[in-house]
């Protein structure tokens, strides 16, 4: 019995922990590797509590010096659970060969008292030129 105890209290206590997280921040690529001039999707995704102020990010040309962004394919907030959801998609490709890496990108938020930065994990794109026959 007390072992049963212990274990709902364990996850009792997880479970709110969970739960307190104030912002998840991800980026993600549609692909990891293209041919120089091929284009994949770049999406952006900031998700809080409704009371959460956030400043989303503004990409316009560039995500990075060797990464260009084509269009702008969508930018959308939903809301489900009292939480928003505010995501961007991208049209991106590049002209430089080898592995070009996206930084992690910062967004600005303020809960309450607390202001804060939180980041996406950077990423990779490999970008690979075409063999040419001789």
């Amino acid at each position: 019995m007390k072992i049963k105890s212990f274990i709902i209290i364990i996850f009792t206590v997880l479970s709110y922990t969970l739960n307190a997280q104030l912002i998840s921040v991800k980026s993600e690529l549609s692909g990891d590797t293209i041919a120089i001039g091929e284009q994949l999707e770049y999406t952006f995704s900031v998700e809080t509590a409704e009371s959460v102020e956030t400043d989303f990010p503004v990409f316009i040309d560039t995500l990075t010096s060797s990464i260009e962004i084509l269009d702008l394919l969508s930018l959308d907030t939903t809301y489900i659970d009292n939480n928003r959801i505010t995501t961007g998609k991208y049209l991106v490709t590049s002209f430089e060969k080898g592995e070009n890496e996206i930084q992690a990108k910062a967004v600005t938020f303020k809960a309450g008292e607390i202001k804060d930065t939180a980041y996406s994990l950077p990423l990779v794109l490999h970008v690979i030129a075409p063999v040419v026959d001789t």
